[in-house]
Protein backbone atom coordinates (compact mmCIF):
# COMPACT_ATOMS: atom_id res chain seq x y z
CA UNK A 1 0.00 0.00 0.00
CA UNK A 2 1.34 3.62 -0.92
CA UNK A 3 2.06 6.11 1.50
CA UNK A 4 -0.74 8.50 2.33
CA UNK A 5 0.29 12.06 2.90
CA UNK A 6 -2.73 14.78 4.08
CA UNK A 7 -1.47 18.11 3.61
CA UNK A 8 -2.68 21.39 4.59
CA UNK A 9 -1.86 24.38 2.58
CA UNK A 10 -2.37 26.86 4.67
CA UNK A 11 -4.49 30.00 3.59
CA UNK A 12 -0.66 32.57 4.59
CA UNK A 13 0.48 31.06 1.42
CA UNK A 14 -1.83 32.83 -0.86
CA UNK A 15 -0.99 36.02 0.58
CA UNK A 16 2.41 36.33 -1.09
CA UNK A 17 3.80 34.81 -4.22
CA UNK A 18 4.52 31.38 -2.79
CA UNK A 19 1.46 30.03 -3.47
CA UNK A 20 2.20 29.19 -7.03
CA UNK A 21 5.11 27.46 -7.00
CA UNK A 22 4.15 25.70 -3.57
CA UNK A 23 1.22 24.03 -5.95
CA UNK A 24 3.48 23.19 -9.23
CA UNK A 25 5.91 21.04 -6.68
CA UNK A 26 2.59 18.97 -5.32
CA UNK A 27 2.38 16.51 -8.43
CA UNK A 28 6.44 16.41 -8.33
CA UNK A 29 5.61 14.00 -5.31
CA UNK A 30 3.33 11.82 -6.66
CA UNK A 31 5.60 9.32 -7.03
CA UNK A 32 6.60 8.98 -3.02
CA UNK A 33 3.51 8.94 -1.50
CA UNK A 34 -0.30 9.78 -2.40
CA UNK A 35 -1.22 13.03 -1.69
CA UNK A 36 -4.84 14.44 0.18
CA UNK A 37 -4.72 18.29 0.02
CA UNK A 38 -6.70 20.01 3.15
CA UNK A 39 -7.41 23.92 2.14
CA UNK A 40 -6.76 26.71 5.07
CA UNK A 41 -8.51 29.37 5.49
CA UNK A 42 -6.57 32.45 5.22
CA UNK A 43 -8.03 35.61 3.92
CA UNK A 44 -11.12 34.26 3.50
CA UNK A 45 -11.75 32.57 6.92
CA UNK A 46 -10.33 35.74 8.14
CA UNK A 47 -12.89 37.74 7.23
CA UNK A 48 -15.59 35.13 8.51
CA UNK A 49 -13.83 36.29 12.01
CA UNK A 50 -13.83 39.77 11.24
CA UNK A 51 -17.59 39.26 10.17
CA UNK A 52 -18.53 37.12 13.09
CA UNK A 53 -16.85 39.31 16.04
CA UNK A 54 -18.59 42.36 14.37
CA UNK A 55 -22.20 40.87 14.27
CA UNK A 56 -21.78 38.26 17.30
CA UNK A 57 -22.52 35.42 15.33
CA UNK A 58 -22.66 31.99 17.52
CA UNK A 59 -19.98 30.00 17.12
CA UNK A 60 -22.06 27.26 15.28
CA UNK A 61 -22.29 29.57 12.58
CA UNK A 62 -19.09 30.98 12.55
CA UNK A 63 -18.12 27.28 12.41
CA UNK A 64 -19.80 26.54 9.29
CA UNK A 65 -18.82 30.07 7.78
CA UNK A 66 -15.42 29.30 8.53
CA UNK A 67 -15.81 25.71 6.74
CA UNK A 68 -16.73 27.61 3.46
CA UNK A 69 -14.52 29.41 3.54
CA UNK A 70 -12.24 26.38 3.15
CA UNK A 71 -13.97 25.33 0.67
CA UNK A 72 -13.85 27.85 -1.50
CA UNK A 73 -9.68 28.14 -0.96
CA UNK A 74 -10.20 24.42 -2.02
CA UNK A 75 -12.23 25.15 -5.49
CA UNK A 76 -9.03 27.84 -6.16
CA UNK A 77 -5.86 25.24 -5.15
CA UNK A 78 -7.88 22.58 -7.75
CA UNK A 79 -7.11 25.12 -10.39
CA UNK A 80 -4.15 25.75 -9.13
CA UNK A 81 -2.22 22.60 -8.78
CA UNK A 82 -1.91 20.93 -12.42
CA UNK A 83 -4.28 18.37 -12.85
CA UNK A 84 -6.01 18.00 -9.59
CA UNK A 85 -9.04 16.59 -8.07
CA UNK A 86 -11.39 17.72 -6.40
CA UNK A 87 -12.87 15.16 -3.71
CA UNK A 88 -15.39 15.26 -1.42
CA UNK A 89 -15.80 11.97 -0.09
CA UNK A 90 -12.12 10.97 0.93
CA UNK A 91 -13.15 7.32 2.00
CA UNK A 92 -14.36 6.49 -1.74
CA UNK A 93 -11.71 8.27 -2.89
CA UNK A 94 -9.30 6.05 -0.21
CA UNK A 95 -10.63 3.19 -1.82
CA UNK A 96 -9.03 4.06 -5.64
CA UNK A 97 -7.23 7.26 -5.59
CA UNK A 98 -6.13 8.13 -8.99
CA UNK A 99 -2.39 9.21 -9.65
CA UNK A 100 -3.06 13.03 -9.24
CA UNK A 101 -3.13 15.34 -5.98
CA UNK A 102 -6.36 15.14 -4.39
CA UNK A 103 -7.91 18.21 -2.83
CA UNK A 104 -10.47 17.73 -0.24
CA UNK A 105 -13.74 19.82 -0.46
CA UNK A 106 -14.69 19.40 3.38
CA UNK A 107 -18.15 21.03 3.34
CA UNK A 108 -20.65 18.28 2.44
CA UNK A 109 -18.44 16.07 4.90
CA UNK A 110 -18.60 17.83 8.10
CA UNK A 111 -22.10 19.03 7.28
CA UNK A 112 -22.72 15.33 7.99
CA UNK A 113 -20.30 14.15 10.43
CA UNK A 114 -18.76 16.90 12.54
CA UNK A 115 -17.65 16.25 15.70
CA UNK A 116 -14.94 18.53 16.45
CA UNK A 117 -15.90 21.70 18.66
CA UNK A 118 -17.65 24.37 17.00
CA UNK A 119 -15.05 27.56 17.97
CA UNK A 120 -12.65 29.34 16.97
CA UNK A 121 -9.99 27.05 19.02
CA UNK A 122 -10.67 24.91 15.54
CA UNK A 123 -9.02 26.22 12.10
CA UNK A 124 -7.61 23.92 9.30
CA UNK A 125 -4.89 22.96 11.66
CA UNK A 126 -7.36 20.49 13.44
CA UNK A 127 -9.26 19.70 11.01
CA UNK A 128 -6.59 18.32 8.87
CA UNK A 129 -5.47 15.99 11.66
CA UNK A 130 -8.92 15.07 12.05
CA UNK A 131 -9.22 13.74 7.90
CA UNK A 132 -5.88 12.49 8.19
CA UNK A 133 -6.97 10.19 11.56
CA UNK A 134 -10.21 9.12 9.41
CA UNK A 135 -7.84 7.73 7.07
CA UNK A 136 -5.55 6.73 8.91
CA UNK A 137 -2.39 8.17 6.98
CA UNK A 138 1.42 7.80 7.23
CA UNK A 139 1.77 11.38 8.01
CA UNK A 140 0.52 15.00 8.23
CA UNK A 141 2.20 18.31 6.67
CA UNK A 142 0.95 21.70 8.09
CA UNK A 143 2.71 23.81 5.52
CA UNK A 144 2.69 27.43 6.35
CA UNK A 145 4.32 30.52 6.39
CA UNK A 146 6.82 29.45 9.04
CA UNK A 147 10.38 27.71 9.21
CA UNK A 148 8.88 25.43 12.05
CA UNK A 149 7.82 26.15 15.82
CA UNK A 150 9.24 28.87 17.64
CA UNK A 151 11.11 28.26 20.81
CA UNK A 152 11.05 31.68 22.05
CA UNK A 153 7.57 33.37 20.79
CA UNK A 154 8.03 36.11 18.01
CA UNK A 155 11.39 34.76 17.71
CA UNK A 156 12.76 35.14 14.12
CA UNK A 157 15.44 32.21 14.51
CA UNK A 158 15.48 29.36 17.24
CA UNK A 159 12.82 26.64 16.07
CA UNK A 160 12.16 22.87 16.76
CA UNK A 161 13.50 20.51 14.90
CA UNK A 162 11.75 17.69 16.77
CA UNK A 163 8.79 18.34 19.78
CA UNK A 164 7.05 16.06 21.45
CA UNK A 165 3.40 16.52 21.83
CA UNK A 166 3.03 16.66 25.56
CA UNK A 167 5.79 19.97 24.91
CA UNK A 168 3.78 20.85 22.08
CA UNK A 169 0.44 21.13 24.31
CA UNK A 170 2.47 23.30 26.99
CA UNK A 171 3.21 25.66 25.01
CA UNK A 172 0.02 25.89 23.16
CA UNK A 173 -1.52 26.38 26.79
CA UNK A 174 0.73 28.67 27.70
CA UNK A 175 0.06 30.96 25.09
CA UNK A 176 3.46 30.55 23.99
CA UNK A 177 3.09 28.64 20.96
CA UNK A 178 0.48 30.28 18.13
CA UNK A 179 1.99 27.98 14.59
CA UNK A 180 -1.18 25.80 15.34
CA UNK A 181 -4.61 26.28 16.22
CA UNK A 182 -5.49 25.72 20.41
CA UNK A 183 -7.48 22.25 19.55
CA UNK A 184 -4.27 21.02 17.75
CA UNK A 185 -2.82 19.17 20.62
CA UNK A 186 -5.93 17.08 21.65
CA UNK A 187 -6.76 16.20 18.02
CA UNK A 188 -3.14 15.07 17.42
CA UNK A 189 -3.38 13.26 20.83
CA UNK A 190 -6.37 11.29 19.08
CA UNK A 191 -5.01 10.34 15.77
CA UNK A 192 -1.45 10.32 16.55
CA UNK A 193 0.75 10.58 13.57
CA UNK A 194 3.72 12.34 12.65
CA UNK A 195 3.11 15.29 11.97
CA UNK A 196 5.84 18.32 10.65
CA UNK A 197 5.52 21.90 10.10
CA UNK A 198 7.21 23.18 6.77
CA UNK A 199 7.57 26.75 5.19
CA UNK A 200 5.69 27.04 2.10
CA UNK A 201 7.94 29.00 0.81
CA UNK A 202 10.50 26.78 -0.36
CA UNK A 203 9.21 24.19 -1.98
CA UNK A 204 12.14 21.82 -1.94
CA UNK A 205 11.87 21.44 1.52
CA UNK A 206 8.16 19.48 0.86
CA UNK A 207 10.02 17.44 -2.03
CA UNK A 208 12.64 16.21 0.51
CA UNK A 209 10.41 15.17 3.10
CA UNK A 210 8.58 13.57 0.73
CA UNK A 211 11.49 11.77 -1.02
CA UNK A 212 13.70 11.52 1.92
CA UNK A 213 11.44 11.64 5.18
CA UNK A 214 13.24 14.77 6.89
CA UNK A 215 13.58 18.26 5.78
CA UNK A 216 14.24 21.51 7.46
CA UNK A 217 11.17 22.49 9.60
CA UNK A 218 9.36 20.87 13.02
CA UNK A 219 9.07 17.34 13.44
CA UNK A 220 6.20 16.77 15.66
CA UNK A 221 6.06 13.24 17.65
CA UNK A 222 3.32 12.16 19.32
CA UNK A 223 4.61 9.40 21.83
CA UNK A 224 8.39 11.16 22.11
CA UNK A 225 9.49 11.11 25.28
CA UNK A 226 10.34 15.01 27.25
Amino acid sequence: MRVLTVVKVGGSLARGPHLRPFCRVLPETLGWSTILVVPGGGILADSVRSLSQRWRLSDATAHRMAILAMEQYGLMLTEMIPDARPVTDVHTWQRDPPRAVAVWLPARALADADSLPHTWDVTSDSIAAWVAGQLHADRLVLVKMVDGIRKQPDAPVGMYREISLATLRTLVEQGTCTEVDAHFPTILREVSIETWIVNGAYPERFRQLLQHGYTRGTRIIPHMPD
